[in-house]
Formats: structure tokens, C-alpha cells, sequence
């Protein structure tokens, strides 16, 4: 997946349970200018930094995500 499609990609994620992609940086933990440096292709990410934000983009959904029993 391209750096641009990781984008998309954790943006969708995000506004499907009402957050924004800076809700997801600062879970992340990561800073602002980086993020969008980032987001404007201004430097490459890291495998690691790659893996903070979908780690973060993960624990975001389990906690805003109801449950499917819930949904009943």
C-alpha cells in the first residue's frame, strides 16, 4: 500500500466512528508537523511509524466500534 493510500485508508477508518485524522495522530503519539509533513509526502514514514498509526487506528475502533451484540 502506498503512503497515500495508508492515508485514505486510516482517514475512512477514522470518520466511520466520528473521529478525525488528528484524533488518530494524537492517539498515535505522534507529532503534528510530522503527521502532516507525512501526509504531504515531505519525508518518508518509517515501518515504525507505519505501525503506530495503525496500532492507534486499531485500539480507536475496538473502543468506539459497538459491539454487534450491542447493535441488537
Amino acid at each position: 500500500m502506498e503512503q497515500d493510500e495508508l492515508f485514505a485508508d486510516w482517514e475512512a477508518r477514522a470518520k466511520a466512528i466520528g473521529l478525525t485524522l488528528a484524533d488518530v495522530r494524537a492517539e498515535a503519539g505522534v507529532h503534528a508537523p510530522n503527521f502532516s509533513n507525512w501526509k504531504q509526502g515531505k519525508g518518508g514514514m518509517t515501518l515504525a511509524s507505519i505501525k503506530k498509526v495503525e496500532t492507534a487506528v486499531r485500539a480507536l475502533e475496538a473502543r468506539l466500534t459497538p459491539a454487534k451484540d450491542d447493535a441488537a
